[in-house]
């Protein structure tokens, strides 16, 4: 039970429930309260502040409205009374004794757990105030809270929505989990999982995030309920059907090899360098070996015959290509003069 709770069921109370043997109609009492609670150390009453309450003179008041008690009875007898209420807290008694310059409530508050709160409440009145001044004011202010704190709603939820619309983008899965707050978009993040596109970019973020917990695609594809096994070798086998190169290379080392065989026709040649050493063996024989010239190289694998042959090295007959580039710009001046000599007869 919150102490700041029971107090504030307190205030309710006693700025709702005047004497009726006290009653000056229309008018109203300030009144300066403390608290004292069971359990309290010594000498921490004096510590709390104090808090002033303009409360009605007036036996007619009813109770302020949606302030999270509904009194179930009330009975007066002389300068005491007597209140008992449900409110959001639990259940609450109040035996209140009032004179017109002192005040003493006695306060026990019975929650749903059945843990008993008792509390003793002692005021002394300072003087005449306008009760309903007071209360309009005390309305406003509460209004006013109120907007604050439904503007604060508004946007804490538009952040959270932005936060949540660009996970479901970029498929973090960890935002998925099962106490998460992107619940809107749960359903459309284990859709997209059945995608390739959608698996792919989850496992991205999961390299990112690799050794985080709730990062692993195991951990990822549970947040739906599926095994991640069974799902990506799904993907991978209709990735294989559909020669999607990308995705078998990232995500399904079992499967590279039965797509060697199309790695070259299809220009996929850092697949076929990265994966295929048989394919690899026989386009360079076809394309790259045996060529003195960049220039006898088809452009499309000039740069990948260059930088293999270059790894490789050069026989000494001067058959392939230089294996740096400067040797390479040093033939070709050779060859313009050779041109040159030719042509003049020197």
């Amino acid at each position: 039970m919150r102490k700041s709770s029971l107090f504030a069921a307190a205030m309710f109370v006693l700025s709702s429930v005047p004497l009726p043997s006290l009653a000056q109609s229309g008018s109203g009492t300030l009144w300066e309260i403390g608290m004292e609670m069971e359990g309290m150390p010594a000498g921490m009453a004096s510590m709390m502040p104090k808090q002033r309450v303009c409360m009605s003179n007036d036996p007619e008041t009813a109770p302020p409205p949606d302030e999270g008690c509904t009194i179930l009875e009330q009975r007066s007898q002389g300068n005491r009374h007597f209140a008992r209420m449900q409110c959001k807290e639990g259940l609450m008694e109040l035996d209140q004794t009032r004179t017109k310059t002192t005040m003493t409530s006695l306060m026990k508050m019975t929650d749903d757990s059945g843990e008993v709160t008792e509390m003793t409440m002692k005021g002394k009145a300072l003087g005449e105030c306008d009760y309903k001044a007071d209360k309009q004011a005390r309305e406003k202010q509460v209004a006013d809270m109120q907007r604050k704190v439904d503007e604060m709603k508004r946007q804490s939820a538009a952040q959270l929505a932005a936060t949540c619309n660009d996970a479901l983008a970029k498929m973090h899965g960890p935002l998925f989990g099962k106490d998460s707050l992107c619940t809107e978009q749960k359903k459309e993040y284990c859709r997209r999982l059945g995608t390739r596109d959608g698996y792919s970019l989850m496992a991205k973020g999961a390299a990112v995030g690799e050794g985080y917990a709730g990062y692993s695609t195991k951990e990822q594809v549970a947040n739906c309920g599926l095994d991640d096994k069974a799902l990506r070798g799904k993907h991978c086998s209709s990735a294989v059907t559909a020669a999607d190169f990308a995705f078998v290379s990232k995500l399904c080392p079992d499967e590279v090899a039965k797509l060697c065989p199309q790695a070259a026709g299809a220009e996929q040649f850092s697949y076929l360098f990265a994966h295929c050493p048989a394919e690899k063996q026989q386009f360079v024989a076809a394309n790259c070996a045996g060529r003195k010239y960049s220039s006898q190289i088809d452009a499309r694998y000039r740069d990948l015959c260059v930088a293999e042959l270059g790894n490789k090295g050069f026989s000494n007959d001067g058959s392939g290509l230089p294996a740096n580039p400067a040797d390479a710009v040093g033939a070709g001046v050779k060859e313009g003069v050779k041109g040159l000599k030719k042509v003049f007869g020197f």
